[in-house]
């Protein structure tokens, strides 16, 4: 499994059946907008993403698109969708024998019921950037509640964002991360996932 970050909470996953698209950004956060391929699209909230920029990977054919809470199956992908507390999605996807958790729009800690669903993941995609979403320290305190193996930053301060967000750094701070090299994706399997310490990547645009 490959994980690249588009910016706030998009990202894409290449699964060894599918591409899968989360997010794609509307013209107003700022953020680039090209022609992304996908299989599957998943939507945390409407009003911050764009479909027009989504094309199918096969031609003739329309992705698989998911933007309400929900279990679905397509492609060898399990994908498990819950409401949060801002009209916003929250999202389990089983793929390649991992579990990733998408927390987009999170801005507290979990309940009991997200708590059953997202504890444990492998990878934990956590928003970090505060104004309206978790704060750094919130984002450390949501990462014990799930103990994932994993954590992927996003929703942090980035030069072409119109949304106000503050800067990674006080969660990296709070993770003792400080000096962190972003890279350009992850390259993932079951068989690499760190066996003790959480390992935190953080994902350049």
């Amino acid at each position: 499994m490959y994980i690249y970050w588009l910016g706030e909470s998009s990202f894409k996953i290449k699964t060894d059946q599918v591409n899968l698209i989360i997010d794609p950004a509307a013209k107003e956060t700022g953020l680039n907008q090209a022609l992304l391929t996908a299989d599957i699209v998943l939507v945390s909230n409407a009003l911050l993403t764009d479909l027009k920029w989504i094309k199918s990977q096969k031609e003739g054919d329309n992705p698989f698109i998911i933007q309400n809470p929900g279990e679905y199956e397509t492609g060898g992908v399990f994908i498990y969708g819950l409401s949060g507390s801002q009209n916003n999605v929250l999202y389990l996807i089983k793929a390649d024998n991992l579990t990733i958790a998408h927390l987009a729009g999170l801005n507290q800690g979990l309940n009991s019921e997200e708590i059953e669903l997202f504890e444990g993941a492998d990878i934990a995609l956590v928003p970090v950037g505060g104004c309206g979403v978790l704060s750094g320290k919130q984002a450390d305190q949501v990462i014990s509640q799930i103990e994932p193996k994993i954590v992927i930053p996003m929703n942090y301060q980035l030069p072409k964002l119109n949304i106000k967000r503050e800067p990674i750094d006080s969660f990296l701070s709070e993770m003792g991360a400080k000096g962190l090299q972003p890279e350009t994706s992850l390259s993932i399997t079951k068989a690499k996932l760190p066996i003790e310490e959480t390992r935190i990547v953080q994902l350049q645009t």
